[in-house]
């Protein structure tokens, strides 16, 4: 779809006069575009990496062919552009390593974040709370990201604390394969979970903020440590404590700064478990921790938005001074 998207994009900029080309990715095809684009009419050219390109560990290569010819077309896409923009500084330090032709200013990092406005529920169409200890999780299961290790840590600790059982509950908003409902059923699980499946997110909001705990998870691998899934800025943006089984990287890093999470391996069933009993014992004694707003704030969507915007007048500023010149 490249091609008829550059046609498409020529003739919005001859009849509208754009400034900026801005291209987000993935899908990387839109840096493609945009690289034509900017050759064509010599606007600055920004493009901005939701996930790494090369190294993200969920982008399939037949053979080393078809990467070998993704990175001849990523160099050529970063040489073209006038700026850069990643989500975390692992991506920004893949492509510093890689691209030895880039300078360490030729890359900003803006994070993914929340919109405020998700956030605003009016009075009435909250979701009643319940008196149980809740624990939320937002989202699908794929490959690596699994619920079963934390299933295993439930049921370790209904087993040595079974007073619990009756005040607590697990509540998994999205898709939920049969295969997970299976390990629910196996582990004897069901009372104390909560299935709520895929709802409509302002839906989904209402589930996080009428929760007590989030939680996350990332699998261990390679690549794995660049992620720092949407989900984990909803949850900032909720201000609720989050329990992220997470491997080293990004996603306990930002974590952690929150002062407000707890970090276990994603695979340590006891680990889980523990942390699990604590958060418990932290609701009952009405101690759980909040993020500070002003840690909240920095992921607030209006002010991302607008350090995007300073980047946007910055180049044209520039690009309107060169043109000047020339």
């Amino acid at each position: 779809w490249k091609k008829r998207a550059v046609e498409v994009g020529s003739e919005l900029i001859e009849k509208e006069g754009f400034d900026v080309i801005y291209s987000t990715a993935p899908p990387y095809t839109d840096f493609l575009v945009g690289s034509e684009l900017k050759k064509k009419y010599n606007i600055p050219f920004v493009i901005d990496y939701r996930d790494s390109w090369i190294d993200n560990p969920y982008n399939f290569y037949p053979t080393p062919i078809h990467r070998n010819i993704s990175s001849r077309m990523e160099r050529k896409v970063l040489h073209d552009s006038d700026h850069i923009i990643t989500i975390n500084r692992r991506i920004k330090e893949l492509l510093l390593i890689r691209y030895k032709f880039l300078k360490y200013n030729d890359i900003t990092i803006l994070s993914q974040g929340f919109d405020p406005e998700d956030f605003v529920i009016p009075e009435g169409v909250t979701l009643p709370r319940v008196k149980k200890f809740r624990i939320t999780y937002s989202g699908t299961f794929i490959d690596k990201r699994t619920p079963k290790y934390f299933l295993k840590a439930m049921a370790k600790l209904f087993k040595e604390n079974p007073e619990i059982r009756h005040n607590f509950e697990a509540c998994f908003v999205g898709n939920f394969r049969r295969e997970n409902e299976k390990i629910v059923n196996k582990l004897g699980l069901r009372d104390a979970v909560n299935i709520v499946g895929y709802v409509e997110h302002h839906e989904c909001i209402k589930y996080l903020t009428t929760s007590d705990v989030l939680w996350m998870i990332i699998g261990k691998g390679k690549g794995e440590d660049m992620m720092s899934t949407g989900k984990l800025f909803e949850y900032i943006g909720a201000k609720k404590p989050i329990l992220g089984c997470v491997p080293d990287g990004i996603a306990k890093n930002t974590i952690l700064e929150s002062k407000a999470g707890f970090i276990t391996d994603p695979y340590n069933v006891d680990e889980i478990a523990k942390s699990l009993l604590n958060l418990y014992y932290m609701w009952k004694s009405k101690t759980l921790p909040e993020p500070s707003d002003d840690f909240v704030s920095k992921y607030n969507r209006i002010n991302l938005t607008s350090d995007l915007s300073k980047i946007f007048e910055l180049l044209i500023d520039y690009s309107s001074f060169q043109k000047r010149i020339d």
